[in-house]
């Protein structure tokens, strides 16, 4: 299986000339569309159809329209029914890369050249504005993913294997936390040791197993040299030493720290309601304090300032009856307090 895919964007891409550069020469039919294999379409019908659903997308500067995709069988296999084989392997690349995409494909068979589907889908989902853009790195995985269907469904293909899966078995494929470069290197003999992504989580796995609350998790990370980071809604391990960030998502394990957290918040509840307590009985004690002492300091300015009064008015006796009371009041607080 040899796969080519090509992204055409905004502007001057035409789905048009793409559907007649198919349908010339060599071209078998008509068009097979997904999802559904064996629905049958003429020309303009599928102009229309991907014109149609490239309507839900969202207006964007050098969005990508569609998508020309190019599956084939090598000339060296032989095969009774090239065509069934290759509808087959569309069918099944459509099922990894796009099961939610709209796609058409057509078969091209030449004598003397190698048998081959050419596939046209659409730049976002069907009736939906999410685009259907995969990354490198998952592009692989469907390779890899369709490979190994070709092997188990049509093991006489043999030289239509490439790179993905020549020579290996199924427990030899690369592992999702492996980058492409790692598995480049892996395959060359160049990578010793586990890849980073791979350590990094077997020990967050270990510090999740280990801990009992979330101060025992962070101190053992923190013995590793590494610290859970938040960004937004993404959770993230931070290698203190070298200052890299990896989100939890990459690692695989987001699903397994979101349980492993909202196993530990009951006890980190109690904690946090404990310190509250403490913290507010702490404060109230403090402010009692505070409070008392500014109290007498005002009653002994107040009790100053009216001596000072009374001594510069002695007539006034509204103002020497009302020193009288505060000295009075002043004499029961002692009394009490003793």
């Amino acid at each position: 299986m040899i796969l080519k895919s090509m992204s055409r964007t905004l502007p001057g891409s035409s789905v048009k000339r793409l559907v007649q550069y198919i349908s010339r020469g060599s071209a078998q039919g008509r068009f097979q569309g997904y999802n559904g294999c064996g629905s049958f379409f003429e020309d303009d019908d599928v102009i229309q159809a991907m014109e149609s659903n490239e309507s839900f997308a969202k207006a964007r500067k050098r969005r990508v329209r569609f998508y020309h995709e190019v599956l084939a069988i090598s000339s060296k296999d032989q095969c009774e029914d090239p065509a069934a084989v290759l509808d087959e392997l569309v069918c099944k690349y459509f099922e990894l890369r796009a099961p939610q995409g709209l796609g058409f494909w057509k078969i091209h068979l030449e004598p003397g050249k190698p048998a081959h589907a050419h596939i046209v889908l659409s730049g976002n989902q069907y009736a939906s504005n999410r685009q259907m853009r995969i990354s490198k790195f998952r592009m692989e995985k469907v390779k890899q993913g369709l490979e190994l269907f070709q092997l188990e469904r049509f093991p006489e293909l043999k030289h239509s294997l490439t790179a993905h899966t020549q020579g290996r078995k199924i427990k030899d494929f690369v592992p999702v936390e492996e980058s492409p470069v790692q598995k480049r290197m892996r395959l060359q003999g160049k990578l010793t040791g586990k890849p980073l992504k791979i350590e990094l989580r077997q020990k967050l796995e270990q510090a999740m197993a280990q801990a009992v609350d979330l101060d025992a998790l962070l101190n053992i990370l923190g013995k590793q040299g590494l610290q859970l980071y938040r960004r937004g809604q993404s959770i993230g391990l931070l290698q203190v030493k070298t200052g890299r960030k990896h989100r939890v998502k990459t690692l695989g394990l987001a699903a397994s720290l979101q349980k492993c957290l909202d196993r530990m918040l009951p006890v980190e509840q109690r904690k946090q309601a404990l310190r509250g307590i403490k913290a507010t009985k702490k404060a109230k004690q403090a402010l009692n304090k505070q409070g008392e002492e500014v109290r007498s300091q005002v009653k002994d300015v107040n009790v100053a300032a009216l001596e000072e009064y009374v001594r510069m008015h002695p007539a006034d006796r509204v103002a020497r009856g009302q020193l009288d009371l505060m000295k009075k009041r002043e004499k029961q607080t002692l009394k009490k307090r003793r």
